[in-house]
């Protein structure tokens, strides 16, 4: 269907009254509706051979200016199947050529060109009386970071109100690397960077063109180096553990000397004297205080009552006889006060 599609484009191309078309081998362009009337929109028709596939880019200008009136940008192409693209009419009568260029995807460039006509009265390439315009850009400059897009608004002024609505051809320059621009036909003009594109200032001319009139304005776009990517986030190093403290030790146990060492200070046999220690109102206060103290010391008192009853009401002994006692070698009483026996002379024993 795509071949026989891409076979009935180059039958019409062929039926089709315009001039010769030069060609490398491989790329084909061809304006099937040429001559145009004025302003009327420029269909294109292009193709590659099968197997040469690249990217493809569209010029119009119109000798002898070297002005490009038109540009289609890079555009993907596929061996073999037919493409179009429509660029906006041209007010100026004349001869225009379309040149296309083809960066195949295998390395090498293909280049193609043709050209139509544009009908109009008078001379081509001749102005109308007191024919005349100025551009005019806004803003007249601007500032992006690499890969993004400036935008203009392009204004004609001309020299008389009659001529408002002229077509004018719009060519760009001082492009650096990388950058591409796109205009539309209400004069919006946008300039793409890319991450190719070195930072810096550029001068950057729009030349415009309109029955032979040539007129240009300057703009200046400043491209700046994008924030530096962060960083991925560094991940947080892991916990250390405190080492595990060991555990207290424990006071070696307190030595004690023996139950009968005797202290320091103190001979050996002789008790260690505890201080005596008065007992303070504090102490007095609390053994009054407590029930159990009060109990026993009523206790004691009773038993002490009691014990002094029973011993007034014991009946006391009689006055004990003195015994007599006799000596202990001649048995011969003795007298109380006796130290000697009377009888034998021995000592008495106390």
């Amino acid at each position: 269907m795509i071949v026989a599609a891409t076979l009935l484009g180059l039958l019409v191309s062929l039926g089709t009254p315009m001039c010769l078309v030069t060609a490398s081998p491989g790329v084909h362009v061809s304006v099937p509706q040429s001559p145009l009337s004025p302003n009327q929109p420029v269909y294109i028709e292009f193709y590659t051979d099968p197997g040469e596939d690249g990217t493809i880019q569209l010029d119009i200008t119109k000798p002898p200016l070297l002005a490009i009136f038109w540009q289609s940008g890079p555009i993907s192409i596929s061996g073999g199947l037919l493409y179009n693209v429509t660029a906006p009419g041209f007010n100026d009568p004349g001869t225009y050529t379309v040149s296309a260029s083809v960066n195949l995807s295998k390395g090498g460039t293909i280049y193609a060109s043709t050209t139509f006509d544009v009908l109009g009265g008078g001379s081509s390439g001749q102005p109308g009386p007191g024919f005349d315009f100025q551009l005019e850009v806004s803003p007249p400059e601007a500032e992006v970071e690499r890969g993004d897009t400036a935008f203009f608004q392009i204004n004609a002024v001309f020299s008389n109100p009659v001529y408002s609505g002229t077509l004018i051809s719009l060519h760009v320059t001082g492009l650096g690397p990388g950058m591409q621009w796109h205009s539309t036909p209400g004069g919006e003009l946008s300039i793409t960077t890319s991450h190719e594109t070195p930072p810096g200032d550029y001068q950057i001319e729009i030349v415009g063109e309109a029955q032979g009139i040539v007129r240009q304005a300057m703009i200046l776009l400043f491209v700046r180096e994008g924030p530096p990517e962060e960083p991925p986030p560094e991940e947080p190093p892991p916990e250390e553990v405190p080492p595990e403290e060991p555990p207290p030790e424990e006071p070696p146990p307190e030595e004690r000397p023996p139950e009968n060492y005797p202290p320091e200070g103190q001979s050996e046999g002789y008790p260690q004297e505890q201080a005596f220690q008065e007992p303070t109102s504090r102490q007095y206060g609390s053994f009054l205080e407590n029930p159990l103290y009060l109990a026993l010391v009523g206790l004691v008192i009773v038993v002490v009552i009691l014990a002094l009853v029973l011993v007034s009401r014991r009946p006391q002994p009689s006055p004990r006889q003195p015994s007599r006692s006799y000596c202990s070698k001649c048995g011969a009483p003795l007298k109380p006060d006796d130290s000697f026996c009377s009888s034998c002379g021995q000592r008495v024993d106390t």
